[in-house]
């Protein structure tokens, strides 16, 4: 496919902003959206275009929050030359399976902490049709840097069949229902979400550096009973929360932090 560009004179209108945002300030340099109880602002969905229209959403350090900005192609040739582009449609690359954040103990604890209509609204302006989408969900398993101490869900040295392993409070509490509550917003709205599991840190008995913070690898070699315990670590986080109606999209295996870290090199990844 051969296609020719000639510059082109853009009119930029704004079609719709949606609910606009409610600005404050904290005295920095731009400003935040007020989400409460009775205000939220919400992203405008795309509307059908016609030829020769575009839509674009914007954000900007003085004005916009993800408005919804619209308008139409000029194709009257510019002063400038044109330039080709060669667009090979049969060939294609990496997909984009969606967007989303994290459902960490410091989210948990300040949204729980809010009223129950901001917490609606909170997942909304995420979750729902009428904020950002969110489509993926990334759980800690067990804390994180954004937890307010350490933990593991086992704590018993030597407990390599993971008899002792249990969720904590904070997964019950905090975790697991803002997860439910986003699962059902995006079933509402005909859609699914993606959660994977991120482990910061195996629990401290299993690390050389005996201790959830700071660097230390898996004890012992490839393979051997350590790290056979940490895959059965994997099985029994993906069980836990299995039980709680949560099902696991995917895991990954470390978190290369300097704080709660696991340290592997690249071709241990594979055992």
């Amino acid at each position: 496919m051969n296609v020719k560009f000639l510059l082109v004179l853009v009119f930029l209108t704004v079609f719709c902003n949606g609910e606009n945002c409610v600005k404050k300030s904290f005295g920095y340099s731009s400003f935040v959206c007020v989400c409460n109880s009775t205000v939220c602002d919400k992203v405008t969905p795309e509307w059908d275009m016609k030829p020769q229209q575009f839509t674009v959403y914007m954000s900007s350090r003085d004005h916009y929050r993800l408005d919804n900005l619209g308008g139409f192609f000029n194709i009257s040739p510019g002063p400038y030359p044109g330039v080709n582009f060669h667009v090979n449609l049969s060939k294609t690359y990496q997909t984009i399976i969606g967007f989303g954040g994290a459902f960490t103990d410091a989210t948990g604890i300040n949204v729980m902490s809010l009223p129950k209509e901001t917490q609606e609204n909170w997942l909304k302006s995420y979750f729902s049709s009428e904020g950002i989408q969110y489509s993926i969900g990334r759980i800690p398993m067990a804390s994180c840097d954004f937890s307010t101490y350490p933990y593991s869900y086992d704590i018993t040295s030597g407990d390599f069949e993971m008899t002792k392993f249990f969720l904590q409070y904070e997964d019950i509490h905090y975790k697991i229902p803002l997860m439910t509550q986003a699962m059902q917003m995006l079933k509402e709205d005909g859609r699914n979400i993606s959660f994977f599991g991120s482990p910061w840190s195996a629990p401290a008995w299993m690390k050389t550096n005996d201790d959830m913070t700071g660097y230390g690898t898996l004890k012992g070699p490839q393979g051997g009973p350590y790290y056979k315990a940490w895959a059965e670590y994997f099985v029994h986080f993906i069980r836990e929360y299995q039980s709680w109606g949560i099902k696991m999209w995917g895991v990954n295996s470390k978190y290369t932090k300097s704080w709660q870290a696991n340290i592997e090199i690249h071709k241990s990844k594979r055992i």
